[in-house]
């Protein structure tokens, strides 16, 4: 009986191999079907100077290549990685800073703009000084406190410059 079933399992296996190999053939005639139209889309690609992994023409970067130089731009490159390093430290600073940017900070105003600086004025004084409630120490351990805003409303304290101002002298 082993033998028997052993038998059938081969003979099984061979059928299927048979079968296989039919279905193989058809697969194998569709696949120069397609590719024919591969080389189709090859020439189309190398006209147009656009490149593709499908094509066979690998380009690390852009994936278009200057046909004229046979080179790729390396300018965008150097223009990539600068905006990537910048975006890379502008995450670097907010993830640090815990303190929302202050539109009443007194490092803001411009010395010759003064539509720019009427409206600062107008919201600084709407606003009122800037709002920190513990400021930061110098290597002394002195630190700007803010009952000194009580005692003097003409004082304003800039987080950008940790320095205090003169509300009035800005003025002029």
């Amino acid at each position: 009986s082993d033998s028997e079933n052993e038998e059938r399992i081969e003979t099984e296996s061979e059928n299927e191999e048979k079968e296989t190999g039919i279905e193989n053939e058809e697969i194998g005639s569709e696949d120069k079907e397609i590719g024919s139209e591969d080389k189709e889309t090859e020439s189309e690609d190398k006209e147009t100077g656009i490149e593709n992994e499908e094509t066979g023409i690998e380009n690390e970067e852009t994936g278009i290549e200057n046909e004229e130089t046979g080179t790729e731009d390396k300018e965008m490159e150097g223009e990539d990685m600068e905006i990537e390093r910048e975006e890379m430290e502008n995450e670097l600073v907010t993830s640090e800073s815990t303190r929302l940017p202050n539109p009443t900070d007194p490092a803001h105003v411009q010395k010759n703009n003064i539509k720019y600086n009427e409206a600062f004025f107008k919201c600084s004084n709407s606003i009122g000084p800037c709002p920190l409630v513990q400021f930061p120490k110098n290597p002394d351990g002195r630190s700007f406190q803010g009952h000194w805003y009580d005692e003097n409303p003409w004082l304003e304290y800039s987080p950008q410059n940790d320095a205090m101002y003169c509300f009035s002298c800005r003025i002029f």
